[in-house]
């Protein structure tokens, strides 16, 4: 469109000049030969030779006629020609205002598809955010899971060991029990019967609390028992030990305001049940004595050992005399929620305890 504009311009313009050239051409012939040249005849009526005027003897009323004749004629043409023009380029500006706001439409829906475009495109990656968010928690909870899972085999299969380890033990201790043994003999100084187990448990101790309820137990144990009983006791502090020191163990669920978990005091208790009275007894001196009375005393009051212990508070029954004086050097948390004892050092805050202990008793 441009290039025809330019085009219709440059032949308007040489339109226009051609034709100001033309009428001034044909006019000035014109006035020139009406003005310059006198055609004239002689007297005897023929024709003579035109003479050459003088242009400066021209009047100046033809010379506004000239002026009138060429406004004219040039003054209408030019008008048109401003007529056209004017008309062409308010045409030209209307089609340029109809193309600039079909352009601005096609610029404003292209930017409202564009800005649709990058709504939805900002939206997928929302979405994608999203989902890459709910696989990244799909992937952790299943790596927190399989971690759990993980741990949960580490810490069965570290139960499984320990459990191996804890029943072959408490077999061992069982064998070591049974290695124990009371002879009886003759007059002739042969064996006559010899009782073993747990029934030789009960006539050691109960020969100790009645006839040598004098005399120290290190030195009875020294003397009567260390042969027999070295092994057993040892025995027994491993699987406590056991117990206490299990990693796998002490990471599970606690006793409520104890140091040590619910499946430690499980263990511990199965062991306990194991032991009768009178081995809870024997556990009772050898704890303190120099024997025992360190480590292994610390970890019988850590889970309370002498729960099922009883006793019978009657100064005649010598053989349960000597617990009632001897318990007040344990920490009360050994017999746990044992009523009987419970009422023992409940009665025992009652005493001045600067007084000597065999005031006490």
């Amino acid at each position: 469109d441009l290039e025809k504009i330019d085009t219709d311009i440059t032949k308007h313009r040489k339109y226009a000049l051609g034709l100001i050239i033309s009428v001034f051409s044909i006019f000035i012939i014109y006035f020139c030969i009406k003005n310059t040249f006198i055609i004239s005849h002689d007297v005897d009526g023929n024709w003579v030779l035109p003479k050459l005027s003088n242009l400066m003897t021209v009047e100046s009323g033809d010379w506004g006629t000239f002026g009138d004749f060429i406004g004219g004629i040039l003054n209408p043409i030019f008008a048109l020609f401003a007529f056209y023009w004017l008309t062409y380029s308010v045409r030209l500006q209307i089609k340029e205002l109809k193309d600039t706001r079909t352009e601005l439409k096609k610029a404003a829906d292209a930017q409202i598809k564009a800005t649709e475009h990058q709504e939805n495109i900002a939206e997928l990656e929302r979405e994608n955010v999203n989902t890459q968010k709910e696989l990244l928690e799909l992937q952790r909870d299943n790596l927190k899971m399989q971690i759990k899972t993980s741990k949960q085999q580490q810490d069965q299969i570290s139960i499984q060991n320990f459990e191996n380890l804890f029943f072959e033990l408490l077999k061992t201790k069982t064998d070591a029990t049974n290695e124990i043994s009371e002879s009886y003999y003759k007059k002739d100084g042969t064996t006559d019967s010899t009782i073993q187990g747990k029934t030789a448990i009960k006539i050691h101790i109960n020969r100790y609390k009645i006839k040598f309820k004098n005399e120290n137990w290190t030195n009875y144990y020294q003397n009567n028992l260390l042969d027999m009983y070295g092994s057993y006791f040892r025995i027994c502090y491993q699987i406590i030990k056991l117990i206490d020191n299990n990693k796998t163990l002490i990471m599970l669920k606690k006793e409520e305001g104890k140091p040590y978990s619910i499946k430690q005091k499980e263990y511990f208790d199965f062991f306990r049940a194991t032991l009768t009275q009178h081995e809870l007894e024997a556990f009772f001196f050898n704890c303190l004595s120099s024997y025992g009375n360190k480590k292994f005393k610390l970890l019988i009051e850590k889970y309370g050992l002498f729960k099922p212990l009883t006793y019978t508070l009657n100064l005649k029954d010598e053989d349960k005399f000597q617990l009632v004086c001897l318990a007040y050097k344990y920490d009360r948390i050994i017999f746990e929620n044992n009523s009987e004892w419970n009422e023992y050092f409940d009665d025992l805050n009652k005493i001045d305890l600067t007084i000597a202990p065999i005031e006490i008793t």
